[in-house]
């Protein structure tokens, strides 16, 4: 028998304890959780707090064990951490209305994002309109021995972190990024509203840039930073600069930096990007898991 308990400033060591053996999987959910703790730490509460984070669950065996993690943040994205597998009496326990009208996106480990999908089909009967599946890849210390005498990029290109002026120089590569890879053809992408995304992901990820001829051609940043596990992200080529090893210099110029040697990397590249998925493995990414994102109106 199980138990379903919400998560309060008084257990949220105990769910960031139990989540970190898994933090590859889930560096979504360890961000938030650090957030929710940084927030409880400085006091806030009320409203504040809702924004943050909406609500989050453990489930517990009779022992104060805990099972599992799961949360749906401000943006009604459930993220979750059930390494032995959702238990149906997670379910049978936690009150339904917690779920109605909040979800917008499951995300995580493709068996238990699918057990998540079926039980929001069971009680409210919705189903995702689009559904994203993906390789869960990771980079240990171990594998940067193994990128730093690959064959460096022909081109004259010049690496860096970004800064905020930046901004215009990466919106193009930005807003193609997220009609290509993110929104996949679904939804208008704003040109304000994603200079405001690049301004948040500069203060609060880490953002780097290729530079041909004083020109931004290519881009990848962190979208979610853990304790010892970043999540990578928006990586970007513009198409003329393809296939010529761009990427690839990049990424390793991104994980060889001083400040990510002490890190371990995770992503996930979608199932058919076999090119994708040829550029991570040539940097040193070995497949873990099956990933999923599923996505509800």
């Amino acid at each position: 028998m199980y138990k379903v308990e919400k998560i309060t400033e008084v257990n949220i060591q105990k769910a960031l304890k139990f989540v970190l053996p898994y933090e590859y999987a889930c560096v979504n959910l360890v961000s938030e959780l650090i957030r929710f703790q940084k927030f409880l730490k400085r006091g806030a509460t009320g409203n504040k707090f809702e924004k943050i984070f909406l609500k989050g669950f453990l489930l517990l065996d009779l022992n104060e064990n805990i099972f599992g993690v799961l949360i749906i943040n401000a943006y009604g994205t459930v993220l979750h951490c059930f390494p032995k597998g959702l238990h149906n009496d997670f379910f049978r326990n936690v009150e339904i209305q917690e779920f109605k009208g909040v979800v917008q996106s499951v995300l995580g480990t493709g068996d238990m994002s699918f057990a998540f999908d079926a039980f929001l089909d069971n009680s409210f009967f919705i189903k995702p309109y689009r559904i994203q599946n993906y390789d869960l890849l990771s980079f240990t210390g171990e594998n940067a021995k193994l990128i730093e005498n690959t064959s460096p990029c022909d081109l004259d290109i010049k690496f860096s972190p970004c800064t905020v002026y930046d901004i215009e120089g990466l919106l193009p590569l930005q807003m193609d990024y997220e009609k290509t890879e993110v929104r996949s053809g679904y939804g208008h992408v704003e040109k304000r509203i994603t200079r405001l995304y690049l301004k948040k992901l500069l203060e609060t990820q880490q953002l780097y840039k290729a530079e041909y001829h004083n020109k931004i051609i290519s881009k990848v940043n962190t979208n979610a930073r853990g304790f010892y596990c970043n999540q990578i992200g928006g990586m970007y080529t513009m198409p003329e600069f393809r296939n010529l090893g761009v990427a690839h210099a990049l990424v390793k110029y991104m994980l060889l930096r001083p400040e990510n040697k002490k890190k371990t990397f995770s992503l996930y590249v979608k199932k058919y990007n076999i090119a994708a998925k040829r550029l991570y493995e040539k940097t040193g990414f070995k497949y873990i898991t099956d990933f999923r994102i599923s996505y509800f109106r």
